[in-house]
């Protein structure tokens, strides 16, 4: 299923809210060798699940989530400076402009796509091991 991508060493988190869907992007992802954090299913439990120390090298997020979209979330692992991929059947012309440089993936794509993509963001992120602590606490901003 891997395609023979690896991910080894690498943190992925993924915010999905079909349940088959994330079950088989983590299994997927963890074949690859990397360590997955989720599928959380809303922005509420990412954010619920990164308040303690959590080390993140990429994400990969639906757009729609169980309470609502993730456009906030993204721009806050943006400002943390965590690489991430949108993963929609929505084009990315819906995307906020801030958020259309990065990432796109449209649904329904291959694994292979998808760890390209993946791999794709993570060869500008010069580590061996999770590098990207995400801060505790972060909240949706209202400017």
């Amino acid at each position: 299923m891997s395609q023979g991508v690896s991910l080894q060493g690498r943190t992925i988190l993924i915010a999905e809210d079909d349940p088959l869907i994330g079950v088989l992007l983590k299994e997927m992802l963890e074949e690859a060798g990397a360590s997955v954090a989720g599928p959380f299913p809303s922005t509420a439990a990412a954010r619920q699940a990164m308040a303690g120390d959590m080390r993140l090298d990429a994400a990969l997020l639906d757009v729609n989530l169980a309470d609502g979209d993730v456009y906030p979330f993204a721009a806050d692992l943006q400002q943390a400076g965590v690489p991430y991929a949108l993963f929609s059947a929505a084009g990315p012309e819906h995307m906020p402009p801030v958020l259309r440089p990065r990432m796109f993936i449209q649904k329904p794509a291959p694994f292979r796509e998808i760890l390209a993509a993946l791999n794709e963001m993570l060869d500008a992120v010069p580590c061996t091991t999770s590098c990207h602590e995400v801060p505790m606490g972060m909240e949706r901003r209202t400017s």
